[in-house]
């Protein structure tokens, strides 16, 4: 006989399956299976959106494999000007990278593996908490939530499918007190601040007070040495800290005395306050209601009743607990976010994603089964139709948008196919980084062997890459003289309909011999 996992829990009566339980889990297959085409519809047209943000994270694995295979950080924090978050995003990628070749299209499958990935996470820990048909509602419901942002996947990802399972070893820990689940927990949630600080770090001041007290409470003062193990998820940014003269260190300390306003909103104390109470209701738990008010209602209604059940019920499986964290952690996450001047992104609190759809799915436990089941169905009706119309690709988009791998994978081809053996090119985008067009010539390189590319370089032969600008201080024309420094006309154009265009030059006299600006952003720094 298997034993009871938790202290004080009973054991419990074989429960028949049912035309309920069968049901739940029917409909959470169903969800799930239409989440995954949608999660797949990039992999499967060999395509993912290639913006900025994600290409920079190509260029990061290229340079671990090429140049330095240990690196200190990953991607920089969007939030203050100086930190990094560090490189467990870039690590994760690499075999799909190395695999494929460093084809974006083959690290696009290895993005949908990781949506099943935090879809089992979210039944698992449903699952062990509450029941089978908690999990596999949660599950369902993460993939709905997550299945139309796979083609765009980043840092934060890591830090999504990591949370429930952080928030559940916590509460393992606390109903059991066994060091082996502290350990855990402390370490996933170092882990979690490699893949995204914003979310990661407001958890660990709100962890810090639990684990405190719980360790005084129940005197295993041995186990204040078990949270030294997030010093291990940490030691890439103190390594990089020591080796750059505490960049990041002096970066916060900066932004925090205000000699750093990069970034700040220009809002009162109060509006920061009103504006995270809104986001309580809105932005939080938006990723199951999609801003839909009587979805609202319904979340807000079927919580309400489901924590009357669950107080007024025995609790011998100590799920009051894990419960009380998750509510603890969101609401206590946008009470410590007021502190932050800066613009709440989405992608901050974006973990929280799985955290809610457990808060919603364990409602199935406390309240009226057959009515809650048809509640989950339209959520996921909702959920579905939301986010296609709003995100989904047509297959029009694949190759043919300015976003797509397949698009800048294709411009860079068409060069290398017009290029002679040598030949130089400079890339304009209106962030200045060219990091998509950058990361495309790079892969294409290595299909043309005969072919030697220089980038930002001036060569008799000479292209530039011009994406449409959107900033109405920088040009094209302007970049083009003052920048690049060509004075002459092409001798080829070729259009997109996206407006991006690819400008042949052949150079000679002083456009070849005057050397273009050596400021041009061309690398990655601090790596």
């Amino acid at each position: 006989m298997k034993p009871s996992p938790y202290p004080g829990q009973k054991k419990a009566k074989p429960r028949s399956p049912g035309w309920l339980a069968v049901s739940v889990k029917v409909a959470a297959l169903a969800a799930f299976g239409a989440s995954l085409f949608f999660a797949a519809w990039f992999a499967i047209h060999g395509d993912i959106i290639f913006h900025t943000d994600i290409a920079r994270d190509f260029l990061l694995m290229e340079d671990v494999v090429k140049n330095k295979p240990i690196s200190l950080i990953g991607p920089r924090s969007g939030g203050i000007p100086g930190v990094f978050h560090g490189p467990a995003w870039t690590y994760l990628n690499l075999p799909a990278f190395i695999i494929g070749g460093g084809n974006p299209a083959v690290v696009g499958w290895f993005w949908v593996v990781l949506f099943m990935v935090a879809c089992a996470v979210a039944y698992y820990v449903g699952k062990r908490v509450f029941s089978e048909e908690v999990g596999c509602l949660a599950g369902a419901l993460t993939g709905v939530a997550l299945c139309f942002s796979v083609s765009s996947f980043f840092n934060p990802v890591g830090a999504v499918i990591l949370a429930p399972l952080y928030v559940y070893y916590l509460w393992r820990y606390l109903v059991g007190q066994k060091n082996k689940h502290l350990l855990l927990a402390v370490f996933l949630l170092g882990m979690m601040i490699q893949f995204q600080m914003a979310f990661a770090v407001p958890v660990l001041i709100l962890s810090l007070p639990v684990l405190i007290l719980a360790i005084l409470k129940n005197r295993k003062f041995i186990h204040l040495f078990s949270v030294l193990i997030i010093l291990i998820p940490l030691s890439t940014f103190i390594l990089f800290d020591l080796k750059h003269q505490f960049l990041q260190t002096h970066s916060v300390i900066n932004y925090l005395t205000g000699k750093e306003n990069s970034g700040k909103v220009d809002k009162k104390f109060s509006d920061i306050v009103q504006s995270r109470i809104r986001s309580t209701y809105t932005d939080g738990v938006g990723f199951v209601t999609k801003d839909n008010r009587w979805l609202l209602g319904i979340f807000a209604v079927c919580l309400a009743a489901g924590l009357w059940r669950l107080w007024r019920a025995k609790d011998p499986g100590k799920r009051r607990i894990f419960v009380l964290l998750l509510l603890y952690f969101y609401f206590g996450y946008w009470a410590t976010t007021v502190l932050y001047r800066g613009m709440m992104w989405g992608y901050y609190y974006w973990p929280f994603l799985g955290l809610v759809a457990l808060i919603f799915a364990m409602n199935y436990e406390f309240v009226y089964k057959p009515l809650f089941l048809l509640v989950f169905a339209i959520v996921v009706f909702v959920g579905l139709r939301h986010d296609f119309f709003v995100y989904f690709k047509p297959v029009s988009y694949f190759g043919g948008d300015g976003g797509s791998w397949r698009f800048n994978q294709a411009a860079a081809q068409r060069i290398f196919r017009d290029a002679p053996a040598e030949f130089g090119y400079y890339i304009f985008t209106d962030d200045q980084f060219g990091y998509s067009n950058r990361y495309a010539m790079n892969y294409t390189q290595q299909q043309f062997g005969d072919n030697q590319a220089f980038p930002y370089q001036k060569k008799p032969v000479t292209y530039l890459l011009i994406s449409p600008s959107h900033n109405p201080t920088i040009s094209d024309d302007w970049w083009k003289a003052a920048k690049v420094k060509i004075a002459g006309l092409p001798v080829a154009v070729w259009h997109y309909s996206t407006g991006f265009r690819i400008e042949k030059y052949r150079l000679s006299g002083a456009d070849l011999n005057t050397p273009s600006d050596e400021n041009l952003i061309h690398t990655l720094i601090f790596r």
